[in-house]
């Protein structure tokens, strides 16, 4: 379960072309984006936030609108492709001429959220979403010709979607297939799912591509008869490479005429499958705090957190900011309800159509134009779970139901670390899953994987029968089945009626399932399982885990007093605290600073806390009536001896 990581010299590794690691994607990737060729993929893997759209927007659009080339951008969700429009619009400005410059900026200012989804054509960059691609082309609104570059964004989309979205694995294919002349750049936080397929399943389309171009070039060129059976593989390495140097192959298929002199003689089966730039991942400023399950009831496992937000509101002493991600909108109005909706408020997928006066509307508009919002807490559905950035220092804490990697790790990276904040921390709240959870995402995942099972064992007449009924309601169905069916394909009578990639998508969720449940045997909170899981993902799974891991909220007066019962418990020492046990009183202190907000201690980011002198000035700013008396023993020390403060001075314990 750990994850994969190249870090290798630029070399073909199974016809693959992996690069070392290096901090940002622009840094990693320099001036090679010239070298691209449509006939190999380019993947992109990085964090959020380490510059895959600052690619885009700074460098390839540039590159292109100077090359008078043109540019498909593709993205899986509407606030992502809103929030990219703005991005790019604002790109596209900077080429503007001056005589056109106050119209455009004008324009740009009436173009409300709604007016963008209609604009998809800004001159030398199309930005479209994925489900509209299709009809554009079936349309013959876009000439998959037209296009040098394709980039397709949350490139995972393709698998995390499957399961709701019936058309996920033909958008993929035909992305694959019909921009023969654009170089198509696949970019993601999370690659494990999707890379798979480009590697293999894109291979093999590419290597198809590359002999229709044969075909295309040299129309005297005859094909075996033995081509079928002898598969593309064979045919590549035994019959065009005796025939064909890449030399032959368009132009327009592998790029400019110098580029092919570059690699001359090389054949046809030599090109690489795609060329992979992976770069580290760093969740260090994320700070793991754990909710206990309880019973599968995520309303009941919020509750300690819910609390605290309700204490620093009463108490009004901090400005901190939460974002709270749930599957279940019945849960999001319930905690809304609590907390107040003066201060909480809530988005959904029907967020982005209500009436223009909504006040989730409003709240979503702002998001996609600014990047933030306005209360202290923000509940959203998986509306905001891909692409779309949150950029607000004061967002501190982020809850995550989730079991899934791709969807965890998509849902924090919409916080955006604050890169001018270096002392910046988010505290990300999760339910640490029992077996008994795990179990019910199981169970879940494998009727889901027996309904299509059903479905597909089932001859024409009965999967018609099926569909009708579930059209007209005359049976209780499972949504999931109806998210996967291509309806008019079941009516034609194809095989192909249903999303294949959610077949698959089903069946690895059930085997991932089963390693976690399996890896939970030993069942026991103190053991801290699932949280050990996650921490893998953060690549943290090196971490010392201390019981500060599980998250248990007490109002101010309780920590304080909590607080001045564990000085009273270490003052009653008579032998003094040596080294060691000095580096965990200080650690203990400053979280206990940091969590009664106490300001020099929450900016304290040394790993050994707060010094001496802090300690004492705390003490006497919380009423806690100690101070740090040092002193050597047989040329040891020094240790530490907390005694009663009384009048600016020490008295002793004794």
């Amino acid at each position: 379960m750990s994850n994969e990581v190249y870090f290798c010299e630029p070399e073909f590794i199974d016809d693959v072309l992996y690069f070392s690691e290096i901090s940002s994607v622009v840094d990693t990737i320099k001036d090679s984006y010239k070298e691209w060729i449509p006939a190999t993929p380019v993947i992109i893997s990085a964090q959020t936030g380490s510059g895959k759209n600052y690619l885009v927007e700074n460098v390839l659009l540039p590159y292109a609108y100077n090359k008078n080339a043109k540019i498909l951008y593709l993205s899986n969700r509407v606030a992502l492709n809103r929030q990219e429009k703005f991005n790019l619009i604002r790109c596209i400005g900077k080429y503007v001429s001056k005589s056109n410059e106050k119209k455009f900026n004008d324009d740009l200012k009436q173009l409300s959220e709604y007016g963008l989804d209609k604009l998809y054509d800004f001159g030398c960059i199309n930005v479209l979403s994925y489900q509209s691609l299709l009809p554009k082309i079936v349309a013959n609104e876009i000439k998959t010709e037209d296009f040098k570059y394709v980039v397709v964004d949350e490139a995972h989309f393709f698998v995390a979607d499957a399961k709701f979205n019936e058309y996920t694995d033909k958008i993929l294919e035909k992305i694959l297939s019909a921009f023969q002349t654009a170089i198509k750049i696949f970019m993601t936080a999370t690659p494990e799912e999707i890379k798979p397929l480009i590697l293999n399943e894109g291979s093999e389309k590419y290597k198809s591509e590359l002999i229709n171009i044969f075909y295309k070039q040299s129309p005297n060129f005859i094909k075996p008869n033995d081509y079928n059976t002898m598969g593309i593989e064979q045919y590549c390495n035994e019959i065009l490479d005796k025939e064909f140097q890449v030399t032959k192959l368009a132009n327009e298929y592998l790029g400019e005429k110098e580029r092919i002199q570059t690699i001359e003689g090389v054949n046809a089966n030599e090109i690489a499958n795609a060329i992979i730039y992976e770069l580290p991942r760093n969740y260090d400023y994320c700070k793991i705090r754990s909710l206990k399950d309880e019973n599968s009831d995520s309303l009941k496992s919020l509750q300690p957190l819910i609390q605290q937000i309700k204490d620093e509101i009463s108490q009004r002493n901090t400005e901190d900011k939460y974002v709270i991600f749930i599957h279940d909108k019945k849960i999001g109005k319930e905690i809304m309800k609590t907390i107040g909706t003066e201060n909480a408020v809530m988005v959904t997928r029907e967020s982005k159509y209500a009436d223009e006066n909504d006040r989730s509307r409003k709240v979503y508009e702002k998001i996609i134009r600014d990047s933030m919002f306005e209360q202290k807490v923000l509940i959203s559905t998986a509306v905001l779970d891909n692409g779309v950035n949150l950029c607000d220092k004061k967002i501190k804490h982020i809850f995550i139901d989730e079991w899934d990697k791709t969807k965890f790790i998509q849902m924090l990276g919409r916080v955006r670390n604050p890169r001018e904040n270096e002392e910046f921390t988010l505290n990300v709240f999760l339910i640490n899953y029992n077996i008994a959870t795990l179990k019910k995402f199981l169970v879940h995942e494998e009727k889901a994987l027996k309904l299509i099972g059903n479905f597909q064992k089932m001859d024409v007449q009965e999967r018609k029968n099926k569909v009708k009924a579930m059209l007209k309601k005359y049976e209780v169905y499972n949504n999931r089945l109806r998210s996967l069916i291509i309806l008019q394909r079941v009516f034609e009578e194809r095989e192909d009626c249903m999303n294949k990639l959610a077949i698959e998508k089903h069946k690895y969720d059930i085997k991932r399932l089963e390693q976690y449940i399996s890896s939970t045997a030993n069942e026991d909170e103190g053991k801290i399982s699932w949280i050990k899981e996650v921490m893998v993902w953060l690549g943290k799974n090196n971490e010392v885990l201390s019981s500060e891991v599980y998250f248990k909220h007490q109002s101010y007066d309780e920590i304080l007093n909590y607080l001045k019962d564990y000085v009273s418990s270490i003052a009653s020492r008579k032998d003094g605290l040596n080294k060691e046990e000095q580096k965990e009183f200080r650690r203990k202190i400053t979280n206990f600073a940091k969590e009664l907000k106490w300001e020099k201690g929450s900016k304290n980011s040394n790993d050994l806390g707060i010094g001496k002198f802090l300690i004492e000035e705390f003490f006497e700013e919380k009423n806690i009536n100690y101070s740090i008396l040092s002193e050597r023993k047989d040329h040891k020390g020094p240790y530490w001896h907390i005694k009663v403060a009384l009048n600016n001075g020490v008295c002793n314990n004794d």
